[in-house]
């Protein structure tokens, strides 16, 4: 090592005492800022990330059929359900596509953007929906940032990827 580092580490200003840290006795409850939190598989649910939304301080809104609508960072609004069964949740958003528009370039716009953008899955439900989804996997439970980061992204690369990918007159 270089006598400048030696130096540098042996700073006396620098060094801090150490002290004993002890583990709480009792668990606490998630905090947004708490890296490593977990949710186990059998709390995932519409309450749960509901709460997490809102620490968060995401716009969100339950509705009756176990549906959370969150409004994203950008604006975009997003239905989020849990899937018990498959151990999924569930990100979808409907954009309204311009019912003069041509099938052939709607259908040429979901092949671009799933080609494109790895992340959320395009697709057209009629002539006038386009379908964006986008599934988190919570088997063996899931972190709470990871939720947090599922929403965020899907919230800046879906807008991003229609207006840069769609044709005029599409949307």
């Amino acid at each position: 090592m270089s006598s400048f580092l030696q130096r540098l580490l042996a700073h006396p200003a620098r060094e801090a005492p150490v002290t004993a840290v002890t583990a709480p006795t009792a668990l606490t409850p998630w905090l947004p800022s708490h890296v490593g939190e977990f949710i186990r598989e059998e709390d995932v649910s519409a309450g749960k990330l509901l709460s997490l939304f809102k620490q968060a301080f995401f716009a969100v809104e339950a509705r009756p059929d176990d549906c959370l609508l969150v409004t994203a960072e950008g604006g975009m609004s997003l239905h989020v359900r849990v899937d018990t069964g498959r151990k999924l949740l569930m990100f979808s958003a409907c954009f309204e596509l311009q019912a003069a528009a041509p099938m052939e370039g709607k259908l040429a716009f979901v092949n671009v953007a799933n080609d494109t953008v790895i992340f959320v899955r395009f697709s057209i439900t009629d002539e006038t929906t386009l379908y964006v989804d986008y599934h988190l996997p919570f088997n063996g439970g899931v972190t709470p940032a990871a939720v947090i980061a599922a929403v965020r992204h899907m919230g800046r690369v879906t807008p991003q990827a229609i207006n840069e990918l769609a044709a005029p007159g599409l949307f």
